[in-house]
Formats: structure tokens, C-alpha cells, sequence
């Protein structure tokens, strides 16, 4: 089912954000590193390599805003991402097929594994309990912000990036299934990256270790 709690009008999403704490231009700068990893890919690397480096490096990125912000590096099981100390929100780092796309949901390109299915089962489970009495949506009200796991779902084509801030109502068989809300961040491709801009918002260093 296609989610109708859509946040995409600019004052919006502004407001909306106010339960992150942290403003949307800093909020960019995890799209904006996500993108440049997948650039510097080249013809040698592995094929998935665009969507393996931009998944380090997005989550590298979200928590180097998030924790410049009061938040906290988040790990429980090998499910990785920060968590906000005062709220109890969790949010996590996801590449998917279409985001900010108004007449179809984001989805993960990957499959999530068990361990994501579970946290999410286990901090929402009240989503299920409204789902059970008929009704056709969940109202974001009624779901406690300690209880909250988002997504920061990115995803690109060319050089057009898109960005959302996503929660999901859970997941099935891997995969998002409905979303109680979506708040846009980056729109139509909105943020084109120049190539002659190659500096990342912070260092990445690698480290090599030899065997």
C-alpha cells in the first residue's frame, strides 16, 4: 500500500525535522557523501561496489551529523546507525531503489537480514496491534518516539541524488513493507554534484592491514 503521510512541502519538512534536532542542510551532507563514493568507483572495481561503497560511506557520513548533535553511535546486533540519547529514535543508513518519488514507496535494493526485521518487530510492535483492529493506516501519533526506527533512504541515478527520511511499518521477508511516514529531504534530484567538486564533507581515511 502506497504511504499518504508524505512530507514534501519545504515549511514542512522543516517542522517535521524538529524531532531530529538537526537541520536539514547538515542533514544533505549524508547524500551529498553517499553520491561522491559511488563517483569514484571505477571500471575495475566490483560490481557492486557502488552500492557497497555507498553504504559505508553514507553510514560514515550520518553518523559523523548525527553525533555532531547529541546523538549516539548506535550497534546492536551488526544493525548499525546512531540513536538519539533524549528521544530513544533510531535511525539508520539505507540505499534504495527510488526515493522521494510520490506515487510509489522506497525499497531497499538489498534484502534486510534477520537482525533488522527483529529490531524493528520488537521497538514497533504496536504498529501491528492498530494494523489488527482494521485500520488501513497507522497515525504517527500514536507511535512513542523511543519505539521510532527510521531509514535515511538514499538513492541516485546519474548524477540526480534523492533523499528521505523514512519510517517504516515493518518488514517482510526482507523488505519495506508500507511506511507510517516520509519526509523528503532532497526532491527530483534536486542537489546536483559538480565534477569538479571532489571534496568530501570530512576525511575518510582507510585503513590497510596486511595478513
Amino acid at each position: 500500500m502506497l504511504s499518504k503521510n508524505i512530507i514534501y512541502d519545504e515549511i514542512e519538512v522543516e517542522d517535521e525535522l524538529s524531532i531530529f534536532r538537526i537541520p536539514l542542510e547538515a542533514l544533505l551532507r549524508v547524500a551529498y557523501a553517499a553520491y561522491q563514493s559511488r563517483v569514484n568507483v571505477n571500471k575495475y572495481s566490483a560490481r557492486n561496489a557502488k552500492g557497497t561503497y555507498s553504504y559505508h560511506v553514507g553510514l560514515v557520513a550520518l553518523r559523523d551529523v548525527f553525533i555532531q548533535y547529541g546523538w549516539l553511535k548506535y550497534d546492536n546486533n551488526g544493525i548499525e546507525g546512531v540513536r538519539c540519547p533524549n528521544t530513544g529514535i533510531v535511525v539508520l543508513f539505507q540505499n534504495v531503489d527510488v526515493a522521494c518519488n510520490l506515487f510509489r514507496d522506497p525499497q531497499n535494493i538489498s534484502p534486510k537480514k534477520e537482525g533488522s526485521q527483529k529490531l524493528i518487530d520488537v521497538m514497533q510492535t504496536s504498529f501491528f496491534d492498530i494494523l489488527d483492529e482494521g485500520r488501513s493506516e497507522i497515525p504517527y501519533s500514536s507511535i512513542p518516539l523511543n519505539k521510532q526506527v527510521w531509514y535515511y533512504c538514499f538513492s541516485t541515478n546519474s548524477e540526480l541524488i534523492n533523499a528521505e527520511l523514512s519510517l517504516p511499518v515493518r518488514l517482510d521477508n526482507g523488505r519495506f513493507k508500507g511506511f507510517v511516514k516520509r519526509i523528503f529531504l532532497i526532491q527530483s534530484g534536486e542537489l546536483v554534484i559538480d565534477d569538479g567538486i571532489s571534496e568530501p564533507p570530512f576525511e575518510i581515511v582507510p585503513e590497510i592491514k596486511r595478513k
